[in-house]
């Protein structure tokens, strides 16, 4: 009987090992499709995620370079602008530099002109019944006759510190002259920007100049002087009945 047990139990632990032996067997062969089949997904997964990141950074580039346009597109508009605004501000500049609004500065002439006072105290102590005071003082027409005959060379001029501008005003009130409503006392230095050798041709060919010099022998120098300083005019003219006309296209 004991023969008998063992046996069994013999064929059934060959058995065993037998299949244990087959089955490692098949594991064994099938393990390098497995790994071979993972490292297939592995790739295609790792493919499909650099596609996905080209796409992206080809898109971000994409935005960028729009962005860039649009940046040189705001800069050359801004350029543009600001070209036009220096331009617009140089001539604003220029204009109210002719215009009389703003200091300005250049080489040109320096007349003074005095009242004749020695000649005056002479000619009343000799001749006192013919003694006229009028005839040893500077007159408003005087300052007015001499800024005519120097203006075809003139580009900025004051009297005493008096910018002349177009709507400037040299009256006599008394015996004093006002200019721009200012009241002035002699000498009445003019000073006029412009080209000086024309300036001074045209003073000496003046016919007041050369009455009061000549004919009155009134205290009068002439200085050519290279950066003569005129300050800008205090006027406030305001415009009440003009306005700009419509130009028709």
């Amino acid at each position: 009987m004991k023969q008998n047990l063992k046996q069994p139990i013999i064929i059934f632990t060959i058995l065993a090992v037998a299949a244990g032996f087959m089955l490692t067997v098949a594991f064994n062969s099938l393990a390098p499709y497995n790994t071979a089949e993972s490292a297939n997904n592995e790739y295609k997964k790792l493919t499909d995620f650099i596609i996905d990141l080209e796409e992206k950074n080809a898109e971000t580039e994409n935005k960028i370079l729009r962005l860039r346009n649009e940046i040189t597109s705001v800069q050359n508009e801004q350029s543009k602008e600001e070209g036009l605004l220096l331009a617009l501000q140089k001539k604003f500049n220029e204009m109210a530099l002719t215009a009389g609004y703003v200091e300005a500065t250049g080489a040109g002439l320096i007349i003074s002109l005095d009242d004749n006072t020695d000649a005056a105290i002479v000619a009343q102590k000799n001749s006192p019944e013919t003694y006229k005071a009028e005839n040893f003082i500077i007159h408003d027409s005087d300052l007015l006759y001499i800024l005519k005959a120097l203006a075809p060379y003139t580009e900025a001029a004051a009297i005493n510190g008096q910018r002349i501008i177009d709507t400037s005003h040299i009256r006599c009130v008394g015996t004093v002259i006002m200019v721009n409503s200012v009241r002035l006392a002699p000498p009445y230095l003019i000073s006029v920007i412009g080209n000086p050798e024309a300036l001074n041709t045209a003073l000496h060919s003046s016919g007041t100049f050369l009455y009061l010099t000549e004919k009155k022998d009134m205290p009068v120098t002439v200085t050519i002087a290279e950066d003569i300083i005129l300050p800008a005019s205090g006027s406030s003219f305001m415009l009440t009945y003009t306005k700009a006309a419509q130009i028709s296209q």
